[in-house]
């Protein structure tokens, strides 16, 4: 399991223009508490709702007063003149209309930025941040040690939230493009300072990643690993089901997963066939749409993976019996 801090402005790189996009965000949330742990600080919640109108706003500048280009007299003679106008003409409706929808949607907290980052934040509990750590702070912003800077203390408190939660031991991996967490030699590499303290005091080591992409590039083989081991354990326990109410509750921790090997597909259809604690309530909708769409992904075509097929098929299947 790996502790896992993303500081505010990585979150608000999705009200902006990023490498950060939503769909590493949505990446993000099928790992968690599985393979990654979510260390939120309640000031990282704080500075994301406390900003993220103006990163809107600085977002839509150029998009909102968009203006209509203006033609040199000597345009105006020819005949596409007045066929590019009438494309403006239709396009700047199309724009306003876009516009009015986008400005709804951050009113109702509704835009696709929202949605993640809320699902996100509701997955976790974030950590309070005490008045100790506050004070702690404070000091170390007093006596100049990183990170902060221009009187602001935002990110010294997330740090000193850091340090007293994560247990000993435990390494911790930080996605920020903040400069007070890079070294002023290298930006690829972390503040001297931040690393020593974290290592002398955690017993643990600093990974450190300036966006969502390149943590998950530099991990993707080991949550493979775990994500592929994941679905075999919950393979085993399907096979193996006593019960619906522990069907049902299978069943919807295996949709969570993509990607099935032919051997996976088969054996998930073995336990169709042959455990009566699914069979029974095959034609429940969640089992019904999970089997449904796993098949669908596949070409392969085993005696199982036949034998399902049919039963998704009512008129077929009850032919065969």
């Amino acid at each position: 399991m790996k502790n896992l801090f993303i500081d505010s402005n990585i979150w608000l790189s999705l009200y902006h223009f990023s490498n950060n996009d939503l769909e590493q965000f949505g990446k993000l949330k099928n790992h968690l508490g599985e393979n990654i742990k979510l260390l939120l600080p309640q000031q990282v919640v704080n500075e994301v709702f406390r900003n993220r109108d103006v990163k809107i706003r600085d977002a839509l500048s150029f998009f909102k007063d968009w203006k209509k280009p203006q033609f040199p007299n000597f345009c105006k003679g020819y005949e596409e003149c007045a066929k590019f106008t009438k494309g403006l003409d239709i396009l700047e409706q199309y724009r306003k209309r876009w516009l009015s929808k986008i400005l709804e949607d951050t009113r109702k907290q509704n835009l696709p930025a929202d949605k993640v980052i809320q699902t996100l934040f509701n997955f976790v509990s974030p950590i309070e941040c005490t008045a100790q750590m506050i004070h702690a702070a404070e000091y170390r912003y007093k006596i100049g040690n990183p990170p902060g800077k221009d009187n602001k203390l935002g990110d010294a408190i997330n740090w000193e939230c850091l340090l007293a939660t994560t247990p000993q031991n435990e390494d911790l991996y930080i996605i920020t493009a903040d400069s007070d967490y890079q070294s002023a030699v290298d930006k690829n590499s972390f503040n001297l300072f931040l690393r020593l303290e974290w290592e002398g005091r955690k017993q643990s080591e600093i990974h450190y990643y300036p966006d969502l992409v390149s943590f998950f590039s530099a991990h993707a083989k080991d949550i493979k690993l775990q994500d592929e081991r994941n679905k075999n354990d919950l393979i085993r326990s399907l096979k193996s089901s006593p019960s619906y109410a522990t069907t049902h509750a299978l069943v919807a921790q295996l949709q969570q997963y993509s990607d099935w090997t032919t051997e996976q597909i088969n054996s998930m259809c073995e336990a169709a066939i042959h455990n009566s604690q699914i069979n029974d309530i095959f034609s429940d909708s969640d089992i019904l749409n999970f089997y449904k769409h796993m098949l669908s992904s596949t070409t392969a075509d085993t005696e199982n993976i036949q034998i399902v097929r049919s039963m998704l098929s009512p008129q077929k299947y009850l032919g065969n019996v």
